[in-house]
């Protein structure tokens, strides 16, 4: 089983995103991808995905806002195992399990299509990415 992940907040995108997701990771990988959906509390979630409550974090604001939110995927208190992330907007044409293959010491991501103007900068493009969460991840400690 492989588990992937996207982040779904507010309303920059529909659920039929969340879907499409789903089933194109569930063409290549045939029964073998289990979603982890991050969102809000009040947003229903189909039973064969696993939904993570977000926290809503006060002071975040703008056009990035949901971006930030990407942060609470290393909450240990929220899922402590491997994650294959996915931004919404992405598409997949084929395997991606080659990736569950890199070594978990790393956090790993595209690299940033911006190299392309300055090759120098190594800048990571988190709209896919592998890694441990027990690693990486964090207890978010909040002032709840």
């Amino acid at each position: 089983m492989i588990d992937c992940a996207c982040v779904i907040h507010g309303t920059g995108y529909s659920w039929e995103y969340v879907d499409k997701l789903y089933n194109m990771l569930n063409r290549v990988h045939p029964k073998r991808i289990q979603l982890h959906v991050y969102t809000e509390a009040s947003r229903s979630v189909p039973k064969h995905m696993i939904k993570h409550e977000l926290e809503e974090w006060p002071g975040i604001s703008g056009p990035k806002k949901s971006w930030w939110y990407k942060l609470q995927l290393f909450n240990r208190d929220l899922f402590n195992g491997n994650l294959l992330y996915f931004d919404l907007d992405t598409v997949i044409v084929r395997e991606v399990d080659w990736a569950t293959k890199l070594d978990l010491n790393y956090l790993w991501g595209i690299r940033d299509f911006r190299y392309l103007q300055t090759p120098h900068k190594q800048n990571l493009n988190s709209s896919m990415m592998w890694f441990s969460v027990p690693q990486f991840g964090r207890p978010i400690v909040t002032g709840k």
